[in-house]
C-alpha cells in the first residue's frame, strides 16, 4: 500500500479512507473503502506495508478499482528505508507506474487504460495552504448523518475532524507538450495528520511554520517530490495528487519510464 488518504464521510462504513499499491505481480489497485480507524490495530498498515486482504473487482468503473473485504486485512512487512534512508526499494516499486504529463494520463483515463499514477514534476512552484470557506469548514448535514452512523459498524470513535484548510501544489509536467501549470489538492492522509499533530504542539499561530518547513522548504529544496496522481469517481477528467513520494535528491534513478502496459 503506497496511498492512504484522508478518511471522508462514505455510505458503507460512516467513513472511509481510499487506498492504493501495487501487488507482487506488478499490477495497480485501488482499494476502498477502507474503514482504517474502525480496523484493529493490528492491521492499521502505514504507507509502504505489503498487506494480504481479500478483494474483488468493482466500486465503481476505473480499471484500478476494487472493494476490499476489511476484517480479511493482514500486515506482512513494511517496505523501508532503512537506518541510511536507502529509498532504491521504494523508488523501483513505483518506476514502472509512472507518467510524463497530466494531459498523458487523461487520455489514458479517457481511454479505460489507466486514471492513478505517479509523476515527477518539472518543477514545483507553490506549496498553498487555503482555508475551507465558511459553509464548509464544518461537515454538512449529510456527511455528518454518515459520520453518526459509524457506531453501528465498528468502535465508539473519537469524531472525523474537518480540517478546516485544503492543501495543493502548483507544478509543471516534464513533458513540455503539456504547456498547462497544474494546480492540484493534496488528499495525503499524512499531510493531515501533520497539521494536525502541529497544531496541537504549536497552536494556532505555530502550525503553519512547521508545516510549510517540511512540505515547502524541505520537499522543495531537499527532496526529489514525486506525486501520486489519481481520478475522482464521478469525474474522470478530474485529478489530485492522492499520495507523495519524497526521496531525498540524488537517489532517483529511472523513474520517468512510461507504466508497462
Amino acid at each position: 500500500m503506497t496511498v492512504k488518504a484522508y478518511p471522508n464521510p462514505q455510505d458503507d462504513f460512516g467513513e472511509a479512507s481510499c487506498c492504493a499499491g501495487m501487488t507482487a505481480d506488478g499490477r495497480w489497485l485501488r482499494v476502498n473503502p477502507v474503514p482504517f480507524r474502525q480496523l484493529r490495530q493490528n492491521q492499521q498498515f502505514e504507507k509502504w506495508t505489503w498487506v494480504r486482504a481479500a478483494v474483488r473487482r468493482g466500486g465503481d468503473a476505473r480499471p484500478e478499482s476494487h472493494v476490499v473485504q476489511p476484517d480479511s486485512i493482514e500486515i506482512t512487512r513494511k517496505v523501508d528505508t532503512g537506518r541510511d534512508g536507502n529509498w532504491a526499494g521504494r523508488n523501483a516499486a513505483i518506476a514502472p507506474f509512472m507518467t510524463l504529463s497530466v494531459d498523458a494520463l487523461k487520455r489514458d483515463a479517457a481511454e479505460g487504460r489507466r486514471t492513478m499514477a505517479y509523476l515527477r514534476p518539472l518543477e514545483v512552484r507553490a506549496f498553498r495552504i487555503e482555508r475551507r470557506g465558511e459553509a464548509e469548514v464544518d461537515w454538512s448535514l449529510k456527511q455528518a448523518a454518515l459520520l453518526g452512523r459509524q457506531g453501528l459498524f465498528g468502535p465508539s470513535l473519537e469524531p472525523l475532524e474537518r480540517i478546516p484548510y485544503r492543501f495543493y501544489y502548483e507544478f509543471v509536467c516534464p513533458d513540455t507538450a503539456c504547456t498547462t501549470e497544474h494546480r492540484m489538492q493534496v488528499l495525503d492522509w499524512e499531510l493531515h495528520q501533520s497539521y494536525r499533530r502541529w497544531r496541537s504542539e504549536y497552536g494556532a499561530d505555530g502550525w503553519e511554520a512547521a508545516l510549510r518547513n517540511r512540505y515547502e522548504r524541505e520537499f522543495l529544496n531537499e527532496r526529489d517530490l514525486i506525486f501520486n496522481l489519481g481520478n475522482i469517481a464521478a469525474h474522470q477528467q478530474s485529478f489530485c495528487i492522492c499520495a507523495l513520494h519524497y526521496p531525498p535528491k540524488l537517489e532517483v534513478e529511472n523513474l520517468q519510464l512510461p507504466m508497462r502496459p
